[in-house]
């Protein structure tokens, strides 16, 4: 009887309060494809943006802050840790007195190792030979929906059984692209158009795969960009360079 009780208290604190963390494979354009639960929300993360600034010189004038040019504006950088244990619940939490749906929410992965679940997160990061970029993926957590291709993931081990088997682990993530809803907003501007023929400058060390993201929507579409401009080897491009950047027909 008291465990019934519990179960409904259970069910009426948590049922549509708690949302989960989620990350996302991205198929074609903002289309989302395979999800990997995350078991525990993080404690916080961290966007961070930056522009690249140039000075406009006048000669026998000093120099002036306000001289100061956006000349290009670099994509957002979304950093969190992520934390999976098979070893202990939820806050020590009772997961006797959850329902069996409201365990699938709080504790996607329980009964799994955190090896397995690391792994599947990295099938999801590997690189994509065929495109020539990593793939794309979206971290979505309540009204945060970050969406790009991630720049750098380490896994570490932390707690292990007799064996030798981890039983916890940390996942440090860091995403490079921009939160969604900024996108769609670039996307219906006029001067963003596919539909016209236009220069933009390759800021340096920047790869040809960024720029058909986000004039495209599309990293694959590199080779459009790579055959209008004459570049052979994308590989080989050094230094900035302004790049032909051609219409979709």
């Amino acid at each position: 009887m008291l465990k019934k009780a519990a179960s409904r208290a259970a069910d009426a604190l948590y049922e549509g309060k708690l949302e989960k963390a989620k990350l996302f494979r991205v198929v074609r354009g903002m289309q989302m494809g395979d999800m990997l639960p995350v078991q525990f929300n993080p404690s916080e993360y961290q966007i961070s943006r930056s522009v690249n600034l140039s000075r406009k010189l006048s000669i026998g004038k000093d120099q002036d802050i306000d001289k100061m040019q956006a000349a290009a504006g670099n994509f957002a950088t979304f950093s969190a840790t992520l934390y999976f244990d098979t070893d202990t619940d939820l806050s020590g939490f009772d997961t006797g007195s959850l329902s069996s749906a409201l365990k699938s929410v709080l504790l996607p992965n329980l009964g799994k190792k955190p090896t397995e679940v690391c792994q599947s997160i990295a099938n999801m990061l590997k690189y994509n030979d065929e495109q020539h970029a990593p793939l794309k993926v979206r971290f979505v957590w309540g009204r945060l929906d970050f969406m790009g291709y991630v720049a750098s993931s380490s896994i570490s081990y932390t707690m292990f059984s007799r064996d030798g088997t981890p039983l916890r682990a940390k996942l440090q993530l860091t995403i490079v692209g921009e939160e969604t809803e900024l996108l769609q907003r670039r996307m219906i501007r006029t001067f963003s158009s596919p539909n016209r023929t236009k220069e933009r400058t390759l800021t340096e060390g920047d790869p040809l795969w960024l720029m058909a993201q986000q004039e495209y929507d599309d990293p694959a579409m590199w080779r459009t960009i790579a055959e209008a401009n004459g570049i052979l080897n994308p590989r080989k491009v050094s230094g900035a360079m302004r790049l032909k950047v051609p219409s979709i027909k």
